[in-house]
């Protein structure tokens, strides 16, 4: 009898550790994949199949050194995956406001500015800016998290900002007739 409460002890103390683990990254986990699709829905269920994922290999993710990197870069690979299988046509607006900024319309306008040249970006180039500056992550991590070279994270995130760039240019510091 006393074998049969150790295994349900058990069990018990994993669920609590797992359910820990999901309130301290489940909105992150989803607002970081707004970011790279645009669409709260999907976003809400990329970050629901990342955790059920992580769930599944509960017992060997929570040794890991960071479980949450590895929901993290299994959320990307769902994410980016999501790309082939096909491709929605939703208004992917996303708003980036700075509650620092003094001039909270101005911020608000800057931010629709850079949230709908986001949406111009191909996911994985999104991908990398929000890992790069969204997550903070290195370009080594970055390039972990999303399966690919360093060298593939420098030019994607290259790439991306130089059509930010392009696509948030000031039409008004523009010469006429060019």
């Amino acid at each position: 009898m006393r074998r049969r409460w150790s295994g349900v002890l058990a069990v018990q103390q994993r669920r609590e550790g797992f359910d820990a683990f999901v309130t301290t990254s489940a909105d992150r986990l989803t607002r970081a994949a707004y970011l790279v699709v645009g669409d709260l829905a999907e976003a809400e269920d990329l970050a629901q199949e990342a955790l059920v994922r992580a769930a599944a290999r509960w017992p060997r993710v929570r040794q890991m050194a960071n479980p949450y990197g590895y929901t993290r870069k299994v959320l990307f690979h769902l994410a980016l995956e999501e790309v082939s299988r096909r491709h929605r046509h939703a208004d992917r607006s996303v708003l980036l406001i700075d509650p620092r900024h003094d001039d909270p319309v101005e911020d608000l306008a800057a931010s629709y500015d850079l949230s709908e040249a986001m949406t111009k970006l191909p996911r994985g180039q999104r991908a990398t800016l929000v890992l790069r500056y969204w997550e903070q992550l290195s370009e080594a991590e970055t390039a972990e998290a999303l399966g690919c070279s360093v060298g593939t994270v420098k030019s994607q995130t290259s790439k991306a900002i130089v059509r930010l760039r392009g696509l948030l240019a000031d039409p008004a510091r523009v010469p006429t007739g060019t």
